[in-house]
């Protein structure tokens, strides 16, 4: 009997470079949670940063969404587009956050990405047009 194939770990992850980008990580949680609402394939997730000495709280310094759908990491990227568009935190859109994704152990780093690489990065991810180290484009 042929073992079932496993289906692979698609991660988006950000993380708060110091204090100061804590809100900004609070913002990008709320917009996701609510954008991805009663989608079922992700898992979302927030860290917790210790409190400084004399705070109740720390905040919270990285959000992770773990799927197994290309789409749904797409529609994570894009959330984030979205929600970095909205906020304009920059001039040039981009943040302080840091901000990948990973496919199959491969790393890619978007927060540094324009809105139009993250557009495109967005349609590769919905097409899955990507071989297995997911940066180059497959073969036509």
């Amino acid at each position: 009997m042929p073992k079932p194939e496993t289906l692979p770990e698609l991660r988006f992850e950000a993380s708060a470079a110091d204090v100061g980008d804590f809100d900004a990580l609070a913002s990008l949680h709320q917009w996701m949670a609510q954008d991805i609402g009663a989608n079922n394939r992700i898992s979302l997730h927030k860290s917790e940063a210790r409190p400084s000495r004399g705070e109740m709280s720390g905040g919270f310094e990285t959000i992770t969404a773990i799927t197994d759908q290309l789409i749904s990491l797409a529609n994570l990227a894009l959330a984030y587009l979205t929600w970095r568009i909205a906020s304009r935190a920059t001039p040039d859109g981009t943040t302080s956050l840091q901000v990948r994704i990973e496919v199959n152990g491969a790393n890619i780093e978007i927060a540094s990405m324009t809105d139009d690489q993250l557009r495109e990065l967005v349609e590769r991810l919905n097409r899955g047009d990507f071989n297995n180290d997911f940066r180059t484009p497959r073969p036509e």
